[in-house]
């Protein structure tokens, strides 16, 4: 909850100034759209949309007498022995990266089994490999599944830069030594070294630096923002040695599908090169920018054909494989942990499979749509054809060919969806895949691309538990990346048609033409239906079915949001009732989600209130529309029992404290430790006249009057003026509707709190506490007592005393960064805020505390959101060092 029991706490001299009050207005005007954040995406996608395009102009270039089925051939006449080879170091590689985490964590000073590791580690992997972006797929479910069990947001950020540099220093060891032993000569106009030793010496002098710079440099390096964490020299030599041994069997992999292939070792090296230019293209998954390096890179080695074939078998085996069997296993899993308990592994792959899910089946359900689509511009098996043709009219296959167009073009619309967990995108997805599969058959029965998309199916399947959103899928607003993306598929799509069908300029003008051998005219009605379900799909996500506000709630809104919080099990909805925050509400009228803006952030206040479902829901669309918006999403004073629904959201929890929470259904005065009490109770009543009495809502206009001035007299004394947003503020409206607790001395109010109750008596807790500079001293000891003893009595569970700033934030080794510059403002900030003295008051009622925590985006947002926070919580950073 808000800081709000701060009354018995004076400011520090020299502390004290005036801000404004900002209740009944807005607390901050919304900053209009952040134009750079939205442009520089969409920049970034063009630069890769041109490199792709570059890529497949380049390998077209390459491949301009290569055949389609000579490719075919060459795929077929790869040995099975090879394959088998192909196949075991593609497990072997997997294995060794997941040492990667297991190294990570001994780094980190807390060592786990590998066995209770290796299933999110390899699942994380070929998350990375097979989709690219390593932070966004791999590191996200990192992210997910290593958050769930107690790690740091900047221990986290510590795990996913360890793993990644572990990662490329086996690229710069092994190849570099590969580069400077073989020297080989570099193709011009791909890299700015025309020299392979002179480039392979640079790399491995890039990788001889980092075990130097562990050793000269222990501890820290920072660069800007980023801190991190050095290994010891032993540390980053392993690291070096894992990773050579996982990229030389990567590429033993690839080697094993090139049988008659000369100079392996050169070979090799030139294949990691390839892996670089991928990586650098920022292409999702290095399509067509690795398979056009590697052709133009051992240009002369190997036939293109033979090439072409062995780099789209390896992107079988190494990606497309491994993907498939990571979805599989986790469903499987998942099934198999309803029979009875699981050893630790199965218990981590269960979690990684379901922090994956909605990931892997977006993925799969795109593959599926990119399966389709590519087959369509290839001319059909003849043999299988001319079977067909004596079976189905060709009606049949012409029918058969668009359908597997529509169903392709639309899975790639849906992908999107099972991304965000839409359930309305999962059923699409289903059938489309089916759809898909029939279109297969009909079109040229083509049985292997009929498994691969029944392959997809499965894997979708796995995301019905997941992918539980209601909302629909023109809800998801516009995205650079997903246009760019499909953008890219028909510039693939347009390339293969150009590669199997070279007079294709003098179809066009047929294209209604309708022949069993007219494939490249059904190419072109292909083509251009794709093109329309695209643009049709991309365009439905920039029609929003609603705008979020721009002023505070008022009217049917704000009395919704109102009937909600007085139904929560807790209290700290109440802040709706004052009137300041913007306010959403889910179409149901079920959920709403209060919050504000300042600088570059969306700040809600604690977790959505309403219905699981509806709450849930709206949290995804609250971030949704903060991104698109060029906003960061934040919300604030989240408790524990939300944090499952913020890391399923893929948000990073920040401790800001500790909430104090008094049990109330055996709360009595009786013992030792209630001592201090019973004796303020009885001074104030039996030495100073006070009385105690809750004043019910709604309140009278001379009640008000009352404790107006009571307020005017407590902010004149302190010298401090009216906060919003988490903490309440003097307003006759808001106070008209609340219970108010007030004591009396000779008939006079000399204090008072108004009351906050929760739904089912869950909760009493109190936002205002204010009492007159001539009350007797002890007062608030006897408010709170006299308070607690009444919410005893009225049934309550609970009574919240609010939240101790920083409290329960240790610095301890190993502790996340944040940890420990809280830690030292909590020891070193006394002179600007009492933390200490606030939670020792608290203590003296003997509370459990309960953490509440700041939930963002990703650690290199702390700073910006915790300034946009104090800013509009306080006033600006002057109205929070002086509170």
């Amino acid at each position: 909850m808000g800081n709000r029991l701060l009354a018995p706490f004076e400011p520090r001299p020299g502390a004290r100034c005036k801000a404004r009050c900002a209740i009944g207005k807005r607390v901050a005007e919304a900053s209009p759209p952040a134009w750079r954040e939205r442009l520089l995406p969409l920049l970034d996608g063009l630069a890769i949309l041109a490199i792709f395009g570059i890529a497949l102009v380049a390998l077209r270039h390459e491949l301009h007498a290569v055949r389609w089925r000579d490719v075919r051939q060459a795929i077929v006449d790869v040995p099975l022995p090879h394959l088998l080879v192909a196949l075991l170091a593609t497990v072997a590689s997997y294995g060794v990266q997941s040492l990667y985490d297991w190294l990570a964590f001994r780094h980190l000073g807390q060592a786990r089994p590998w066995r209770e590791l290796a299933p999110t580690a390899i699942a994380a992997q070929v998350l990375s490999q097979s989709l690219g972006i390593a932070v966004l797929t791999g590191g996200a479910l990192r992210s997910r599944v290593y958050g769930r069990q107690g790690l740091g947001a900047a221990e986290l950020a510590q795990l996913i830069g360890f793993v990644s540099v572990s990662f490329w220093l086996g690229f710069l060891a092994l190849g570099g030594t590969l580069l400077l032993i073989t020297a080989p000569a570099l193709p011009g106009g791909i890299l700015p070294v025309a020299s392979g030793r002179l480039l392979g010496g640079i790399l491995l002098a890039l990788a001889l630096a980092w075990p130097l710079v562990c050793a000269l440099r222990p501890g820290a390096l920072r660069i800007r923002a980023i801190e991190l964490r050095l290994p010891g020299p032993g540390t980053a030599l392993a690291q070096s040695g894992l990773s050579s041994v996982d990229w030389a069997l990567s590429a033993i992999a690839f080697l094993a599908l090139l049988p008659a292939l000369p100079d392996p070792l050169g070979t090799a090296g030139l294949l990691l090169l390839a892996h670089l230019l991928a990586a650098v293209s920022h292409v999702p998954g290095g399509v067509g920018v690795f398979e056009s390096a590697l052709v133009v890179l051992l240009h002369g080695r190997a036939s293109g054909h033979a090439l072409l074939g062995a780099a789209l078998l390896y992107r079988v085996i190494y990606t497309l494989l491994p993907l498939s069997l990571v979805a599989i296993a986790g469903a499987a899993a998942a099934v198999r942990a309803q029979r009875g308990p699981l050893e630790q592994a199965r218990s981590a792959l269960v979690r990684a499979a379901q922090g994956a899910a909605p990931r892997l089946a977006g993925a799969a359900a795109i593959a599926g749509g990119l399966v389709l689509l590519l087959s369509s511009a290839t001319p059909a098996v003849p043999e299988r054809l001319a079977w067909l043709r004596g079976v189905v009219p060709l009606g049949v296959i012409e029918a058969s060919h668009l359908l597997g167009v529509a169903s392709g073009a639309g899975l790639l619309v849906v992908g999107r969806g099972l991304w965000h967990r839409l359930h309305e995108a999962w059923l699409l997805a289903v059938a489309l895949l089916l759809a898909g599969v029939l279109a297969s058959a009909g079109r040229g029965l083509d049985w292997v691309e009929g498994l691969l998309l029944l392959g997809a199916t499965a894997v979708v399947l796995t995301g019905h538990r997941t992918c539980d959103r209601p909302s629909k899928l023109s809800s998801l607003g516009p995205s650079a990346a997903a246009w760019m993306g499909m953008m890219a598929v028909l510039l693939a799509m347009a390339w293969l048609g150009d590669w199997h069908h070279p007079r294709i300029a003098a179809w066009s003008a047929q294209w209604t033409r309708f022949a069993w051998a007219a494939d490249a005219a059904r190419f072109l009605r292909g083509m251009g239906l794709a093109s329309t379900v695209l643009a049709v799909g991309g365009l439905a996500w920039g029609v929003r079915r609603h705008r979020w506000p721009t002023t505070p709630a008022q009217g049917e809104v704000l009395e919704a949001a109102i009937r909600l919080a007085l139904a929560a099990p807790a209290t700290q909805p109440w802040l709706v009732l004052l009137g300041d925050k913007e306010v959403i509400l889910d179409e149901g009228g079920e959920a709403f989600i209060m919050f504000g803006h300042r600088g570059h952030s969306r700040i809600a206040m604690g977790a959505p209130v309403g219905q699981t479902r509806a709450a849930r829901e709206l949290a995804w669309d609250f971030i949704a529309q903060a991104r698109e918006d060029g906003l960061r999403p934040v919300f604030y004073s989240v408790g524990v029992h939300e944090l499952p629904l913020m890391l399923d959201l893929g948000l990073v929890p920040f401790k800001l404290g500790e909430e104090a929470l008094v049990p109330l259904h055996d709360f009595s005065l009786e013992g030792s430790r209630r001592r201090d009490l019973r004796q303020a109770l009885r001074k104030a009543e039996e030495r100073e006249g006070a009385s105690f009495e809750v004043l019910p809502a709604p309140q009278d206009p001379a009640i008000l009057d009352a404790i107006q001035q009571v307020s005017q007299d407590w902010m004149a004394e302190k010298h401090v003026a009216e906060k919003g947003f988490s903490l309440g503020a003097f307003s006759r409206p808001y106070l008209a509707r609340c219970d108010i607790a007030v004591v009396r001395v000779e008939g006079r109010i000399v204090a008072f709190a108004n009351l906050w109750a929760s739904g089912g008596h869950e909760e009493l807790s109190v936002d205002l506490m204010r009492y007159r500079s001539d009350a007797p001293k002890g007062i608030m000891d006897y408010l709170f007592t006299r308070l607690m003893l009444h919410g005893h009595a009225q049934g309550y569970a609970r009574f919240s005393l609010g939240m101790a700033p920083l409290s329960g934030v240790e610095a301890r080794p190993g502790a996340p960064l944040w940890h420990t510059v809280a830690s030292l403002a909590w020891q070193h900030g006394e002179h600007f805020y009492n933390f200490e003295g606030l939670r020792a008051y608290k203590e003296k009622f003997d509370p459990t505390w309960s953490p509440r925590f700041l939930m963002i985006s990703h650690a290199m947002q702390l700073p910006a959101v915790l300034a946009d926070l104090v800013a509009l919580t306080s006033g600006g950073i002057e109205g929070a060092l002086h509170r």
